[in-house]
């Protein structure tokens, strides 16, 4: 993990730990389930740890937040709260705080500064389309996975024999690994969305997988605004298109109005390995976003 990837995370998890205690204050009688209260005591450290304008930000953000909800929901004793951990966005539920208020569920993805939907591994590009793992079309693509990566790692010897990191390719050829590496890869990404994933049930499963199988709020906040998308109730997928943008980007067009974008990119500075990661961003959506300013100060 990197430094940025550090503070990303310390930084989202305290965000996480401001509005729950906000919300302990704010809900009378509130449970906890299952490891919150853990988690809020382990969380309690990387917020204490910020400097205190990012505390009072985190604070005040996290009231913001408290005022929108309860202004949509009517919530009194007997709510419940549950912190998810990051297993369950693996399995496809990007929940970060799960809410029951009167039997309602009420789920919410928070994010600090980015508007990220996924972090994927190109690897798994079968698997997350629906394909069981070591199936035929799982072993047909790893398989041509690790030829683009064998192919990559030949062409780095014969430009550089004993370079340790990508910068050290970057520095004799500025765009060796955008063609070597990125553009194949991306193109074996774009061609197997269109070819083994456009269709039922493949393109409602990878929809599902980069967007999440449970209706939930998106909560953005910034410095100085928080945006709530509303993810509720979410237009199912009938099929996609996929379309390679330069070397390192993937448009996925889905049928019910949603387009999201994939950049290819380095998850180490190592070439051993080569590690690889989709850093996935959200174009375009059919369901209605609200913005919620902040007041600041």
């Amino acid at each position: 993990m990197t430094m940025a990837e550090n503070i990303s995370d310390r930084n989202g998890r305290a965000l996480e730990f401001a509005i729950v205690s906000v919300f302990i204050k704010k809900i009378p009688n509130l449970a906890l389930l299952a490891n919150t209260l853990a988690d809020q005591q382990r969380d309690g450290v990387k917020f204490a740890a910020l400097p205190e304008q990012q505390q009072a930000h985190f604070i005040n953000s996290a009231e913001t937040i408290f005022t929108w909800l309860a202004k949509k929901y009517v919530i009194h004793t007997g709510t419940t709260l549950e912190r998810l951990s990051d297993n369950a966005a693996k399995k496809g539920d990007v929940t970060d705080i799960r809410l029951v208020i009167a039997g309602e569920v009420v789920n919410l993805s928070v994010k600090h500064n980015h508007a990220a939907l996924k972090h994927q591994r190109p690897t798994a590009t079968a698997t997350q389309g629906g394909y069981t793992k070591n199936s035929l079309k799982d072993i047909a693509y790893r398989a041509a996975y690790k030829k683009i990566t064998d192919d990559f790692l030949t062409s780095a010897a014969q430009l550089k024999n004993g370079a340790v990191e990508f910068n050290e390719l970057k520095a004799i050829q500025a765009d060796f690994i955008d063609n070597q590496l990125y553009a194949p890869m991306c193109q074996l990404v774009t061609d197997f969305l269109n070819f083994h994933v456009a269709e039922q049930p493949y393109a409602q499963q990878f929809f599902s997988f980069i967007v999440g199988m449970t209706d939930y709020h998106k909560i953005i906040v910034y410095n100085e605004k928080i945006e709530i998308h509303e993810f509720a109730l979410m237009p199912p997928v009938n099929s996609l298109k996929a379309m390679q943008i330069g070397n390192s980007y993937i448009n996925v067009r889905f049928s019910n109005g949603w387009i999201i974008s994939m950049r290819l990119h380095t998850a180490s500075s190592k070439i051993k390995g080569v590690s690889l990661k989709f850093d996935t961003q959200l174009l375009t959506v059919s369901t209605p976003i609200e913005l919620s300013p902040m007041e600041i100060g």
